[in-house]
């Protein structure tokens, strides 16, 4: 279950929606690192760590036209949510959303971990 709010009071939303688990993007990680070749044929990598606003996360759920329409007044309405799943609640930008199919995929880009 992926629960959509928005950071403040608001008359829209919440949106929770049970996620296809295979279809679903949440648990990939990546840090904050490049690799440069060198002349002498080495590599020099620089490492500036892990941070979750690294992490995008793709859900694709069943979703009603209601929830639908819930979720774009909120796309539309606040340039961050508040997205509560297994991982964590995460403040987010909700950079994507379509539905297809009976199905709605949301992109949001995290901020940060709140908890």
């Amino acid at each position: 279950m992926i629960i959509f709010s928005a950071p403040q009071y608001s008359l829209i939303g919440p949106v929770a929606l049970s996620e296809t688990k295979n279809e679903c993007n949440l648990t990939d990680t990546s840090r904050r690192s490049s690799r440069v070749a060198t002349l002498d044929g080495g590599a020099v990598v620089t490492d500036f760590g892990y941070t979750d606003a690294d992490r995008t996360f793709t859900v694709v759920a069943p979703a009603s036209r209601a929830e639908y329409d819930t979720l774009l007044a909120m796309q539309q309405s606040w340039s961050q949510l508040v997205v509560s799943c297994d991982e964590g609640i995460f403040l987010g930008s909700p950079a994507r959303l379509k539905s297809q199919g009976g199905k709605v995929t949301i992109t949001i880009e995290v901020i940060r971990k709140l908890s």
